[in-house]
């Protein structure tokens, strides 16, 4: 199975770490992704 991570936030478009981190688990061979996650700042602790 694939591990998923991620960075949530509001505005993330402009976050570099899932190259980053995709890259590095490439070069790993580790199972896993990561992906950016936005979320709207007025719903933050219902979404979570």
């Amino acid at each position: 199975m694939k591990e998923k991570y991620g960075i949530l936030g509001f505005p993330v478009e402009h976050s570099l770490s899932p190259v980053i981190h995709n890259t590095a688990f490439r070069h790993l061979n580790i199972s896993a992704g990561y992906e950016r996650i936005g979320i709207d700042p007025g719903r933050f602790d219902e979404t979570i």
